[in-house]
C-alpha cells in the first residue's frame, strides 16, 4: 500500500530530503525509509516486505489541510493502527470512517484509491498488510474475519472495516517490540511474524469481547458501563481507578456504578479493578526487565508487601518468580 499525494501523476512532486535526526532515531533498523517535502508538509514512510506480511509504518507532519490517498494496486486485508491524531477516510466501496487515536481495526480495502483527510498536526498510522495464509486458521472461529477472505479472493470493490478495538497496554507494548525487532533475513521475519501474529490474536480477542457484550442485559448507562469496563481493560489502576473517580468521571452515582456493574458483567467492580491490575503486573514482569517497585506504582498499588501478598493468592506465586509471555497472554 502506498500513500500518494495525487495519484494522477506518474511521478511524486515531494522533494527527498534527508531524514532529520530527531525522526531517524525513530526509524525501526527494519525498515526502508523516504523522507519528503511537499506543499502542505512532510511524509515519513517507512516500510518492510514479506511473503507472508509487509509493514507499512507512515509519520505524516502536516502545516496546512490536506488531503491524501492510501492506494492499493491489489485487494489486502489489513491490521491498521492509529498510533496519533485522529484521521477522517473515506475506505473505496464503504464510506466515511474516522480512524481514532489508539484504536486499531481489520480492513479489507480493495484495489484502487481510498482518501485521509488531514488538518495541521502530527499523525502516524501503522498498516499490516496480512497474506490470506495468516488469516485461514483465524477465519474459522470467526465468521466475520472469513467474510474479509471472501471478498479478497473475490477481488470485490466493497470495502469493510471490522469493530475497531482500544490499544490496551498489551497491544502498545507489541507495537512497540516490533519496532525494536532487529536482525536480517529469516531471523527478523521470524521476530516480526512473532509480534504481528500476537497482535492479530489480541485484536481477535477484543472482536470476541465485542461480540460477547452485544449479548449482555439492559441495564440503565449500560453503554456507560461498557466504556468503563474498557477503560479499566486498556490501563488498569488501582489510585486512578477507584469508585469514587469512575462515578464522577462517568457522571453516573456510585452505588449505582457497583450494583449496574455486577448485573452487567457477573463481577465485583473493584475486584475487576485490582485484578485486571495483577494481570498487567504479571504482563510487565513476564516482557520487561522493570522491577517490581516500578510495576507496583504503575498499577497504583500502595505498597510492595500488599502487592505481593494480592500477587501470590491470584496466581499461586511470587511477583518475583518470572512468568513467560505464553502463560501471561493466556489472561488476555
Amino acid at each position: 500500500m502506498k500513500l500518494l499525494a495525487d495519484p494522477s501523476q506518474k511521478k511524486d512532486p515531494g522533494e527527498l530530503l534527508q531524514i532529520p535526526a530527531y525522526l531517524q532515531k525513530t526509524v525501526p533498523e527494519w525498515a526502508g525509509a523516504d523522507y519528503r517535502q511537499y506543499d502542505f508538509g512532510y511524509l515519513l514512510i517507512q516500510e518492510f516486505a514479506s511473503k507472508r506480511f509487509s509493514l507499512y509504518l507512515w509519520k505524516i507532519m502536516v502545516q496546512r489541510p490536506v488531503l491524501l490517498y492510501p492506494c492499493s494496486d491489489q485487494p489486502t486485508i489489513n491490521l491498521q493502527f492509529t498510533l496519533q491524531g485522529n484521521i477522517p477516510c473515506v475506505l473505496k466501496g464503504f464510506g466515511k470512517k474516522l480512524l481514532l487515536e489508539t484504536n486499531y481495526e481489520l480492513f479489507y480495502v480493495p484495489k484502487g484509491e481510498n482518501q485521509t483527510w488531514f488538518e495541521p498536526g502530527e499523525y502516524e498510522s501503522l498498516h499490516i498488510e496480512l497474506e490470506p495464509s495468516v488469516l485461514e486458521e483465524a477465519s474459522r472461529n470467526y465468521p466475520r474475519v472469513n467474510a474479509l477472505l471472501e471478498k479478497l479472493y473475490a477481488d470485490s470493490d466493497l470495502g469493510e472495516s471490522l469493530d475497531a478495538g482500544r490499544m490496551d497496554y498489551r497491544v502498545k507494548d507489541l507495537v512497540n517490540n516490533l519496532r525494536k525487532c532487529r536482525g536480517s533475513g529469516d531471523e527478523l521475519v521470524g521476530e516480526l511474524q512473532k509480534n504481528i501474529v500476537e497482535l492479530l490474536a489480541c485484536f481477535l480477542a477484543e472482536l470476541k469481547r465485542r461480540e460477547i457484550q452485544e449479548a449482555l442485559p439492559k441495564v440503565f448507562r449500560r453503554e456507560t458501563l461498557i466504556r468503563i469496563l474498557d477503560q479499566i481493560r486498556q490501563n488498569p489502576n488501582m489510585r486512578e481507578q477507584t469508585l469514587l473517580k469512575l462515578s464522577q468521571e462517568h457522571l453516573i452515582p456510585m452505588t449505582m456504578l457497583k450494583r449496574n456493574f455486577k448485573v452487567l458483567f457477573g463481577q465485583n467492580l473493584l475486584s475487576f479493578i485490582r485484578t485486571e491490575c495483577l494481570k498487567k503486573a504479571k504482563w510487565l514482569l513476564s516482557t520487561s526487565d522493570r522491577s517490581v517497585k516500578d510495576i507496583v506504582d504503575e498499577i497504583g498499588y500502595k505498597d510492595k508487601s500488599n502487592f505481593a501478598k494480592a500477587y501470590r493468592r491470584e496466581f499461586g506465586k511470587a511477583p518475583n518468580e518470572k512468568r513467560s509471555t505464553e502463560d501471561s497472554r493466556t489472561d488476555q
